[in-house]
């Protein structure tokens, strides 16, 4: 059975990993001030218009999953044609309609292909992750898929690791995320929360986790809060806790710029240590115009600890 793996764009995975296994990607728009842009995961046009939009909490921004008709498009133009077993990942359902569009367009589709080729099959899974958290479920679930796995056996496999999936997210500004959050009606983050963030020069930490988004650490600015979130990952390696040898790393931003975080440092060194697997790459537009530029965030899966639940 030959299997194919596709994944939604908001999943931070490096378009160097996407290609060399022909992984396909389901693009999500981008409305800026009503004008559409579709991301389909090029970092070149995804870093352009972090430095031409995001700059500028005053534009309107809202996004858009694939759309059911066009998903059946792309699936059957695209991995239908070349694989047996179709996994589609997506993001969090809890955070967005990309799963629930996604099931739609699968149930449509393998009603068709019942009918005309039986032996293919479409399948969704709810990967439960956000960010660089799906990345590392996705490369994960593709390293099975060279392992050799299939069918329900692999989709128990990848879940396994999705259940054990850490994301943590680094944003700069939480008054960018207060606005972003306001255009869309959520009042989950307050002003007065987001300006004393901003006065005092805290950072927090959000963890998700099972669906679950919290905070789990506050550090005095961005530089220690990056600095935190690697030590607790590599604690976790340390104690030998990790589900997956994976470990990523998404940035709202020019990747050069991460060679400022000692953070980063010491993980592309356990990295060439053969400790870990890590794997980096810019953050989705779908991630980046929420959490503002300059974001970043970590996934790692591992046994639960102290940051897997709130306070």
């Amino acid at each position: 059975m030959s299997v194919a793996l596709v994944i939604d764009a908001s999943c931070d995975l490096p378009l160097s990993l996407i290609n060399e296994h022909d992984i396909s990607v389901l693009p999500v728009s981008i409305f800026t001030n009503g004008r559409e842009l579709l991301d389909w995961r090029h970092p070149d046009t995804t870093l352009s218009y972090y430095q031409e939009h995001l700059v500028d909490k005053g534009n309107e921004v809202t996004t858009q999953p694939v759309t059911t008709e066009e998903a059946i498009r792309l699936l059957s133009e695209g991995p239908l044609r070349k694989a047996d077993y179709v996994l589609v990942q997506t993001t969090s359902r809890t955070r967005s309609e990309t799963f629930d569009r996604l099931t739609e367009a699968a149930y449509e589709l393998n009603v068709r292909l019942k009918r005309e080729q039986p032996q293919r099959t479409v399948r969704v899974m709810d990967s439960h992750a956000l960010f660089a958290g799906q990345g590392l479920i996705a490369a994960h679930t593709q390293a099975l898929i060279r392992k050799g796995l299939e069918g329900s056996q692999l989709r128990r496999a990848a879940a396994v690791v999705a259940d054990h999936t850490h994301t943590l997210v680094i944003p700069p500004d939480l008054y960018y995320i207060r606005e972003r959050a306001r255009q869309r009606g959520e009042t989950s983050i307050t002003l007065v929360r987001a300006l004393l963030g901003r006065t005092l020069g805290i950072t927090p930490i959000v963890c998700g986790y099972r669906d679950n988004h919290f905070p789990a650490a506050k550090f005095k600015g961005f530089a220690a809060a990056v600095e935190g979130a690697a030590a607790q990952i590599l604690k976790q390696v340390d104690k030998k806790a990790l589900r997956s040898p994976y470990v990523s790393i998404s940035y709202a931003g020019d990747l050069t710029e991460l060679t400022q975080f000692e953070g980063v440092g010491h993980l592309r060194e356990r990295h060439q240590a053969g400790d870990i697997r890590l794997i980096i790459s810019t953050m989705g537009l779908a991630g980046a115009t929420y959490l503002g530029p300059g974001a970043m965030s970590m996934g790692v899966a591992c046994d639960e600890n102290e940051w897997s639940h709130p306070d």
